[in-house]
């Protein structure tokens, strides 16, 4: 692996782990604001507090099980990572900046696969280079835009 593609590498990752984090930390405040305007409507007695009383169970057990906010500050802080990897890599040797990359990708989160083509197509064009790939799915454009990506 040349040093070139390696420095892809280092892009498409940190991209990656930027929109995961991104994606799974709005999921997180918007299951927080769903429990708490369904909490504070109990008041009112327009339908049956049953109902709220499950939406809310049902999306406490979602953010317990799926934990989207302790994904996001974990996939922030990979992001962060590639991205001071990034910026050291002037003043590393092919050899250490190798060595750091694969260290750092040990760690690296299970992202949702409709993310990868739109991570893929921002380091592509952050880097210049000529993305040759299908364009995106509206679903992958959607993800995108939820991750904070806009992308064609």
């Amino acid at each position: 692996m040349n040093r070139h593609d390696l420095i892809f590498d280092i892009t498409y990752s940190h991209y990656l782990e930027k929109m995961y984090g991104t994606i799974t930390g709005r999921i997180d405040r918007g299951i927080t604001l769903i429990i708490i305007v369904v909490g504070f409507s109990v008041f009112f007695p327009l339908f049956s507090k049953a109902w709220f009383a499950g939406l809310i169970g049902i999306l406490s057990v979602a953010q317990i099980v799926y934990q989207f906010a302790r994904q996001s500050g974990i996939s922030e802080d990979l992001a962060r990572k590639y991205l001071s990897l990034l910026t050291d890599a002037d003043q590393l040797t092919d050899a250490d900046l190798h060595l750091r990359f694969k260290t750092l990708q040990d760690s690296d989160s299970n992202v949702w696969g409709v993310l990868k083509d739109p991570a893929y197509k921002r380091a592509c064009r952050s880097m210049g280079a000529t993305d040759a790939t299908e364009p995106l799915t509206f679903r992958q454009k959607a993800f995108a835009f939820m991750a904070g990506e806009f992308t064609n």
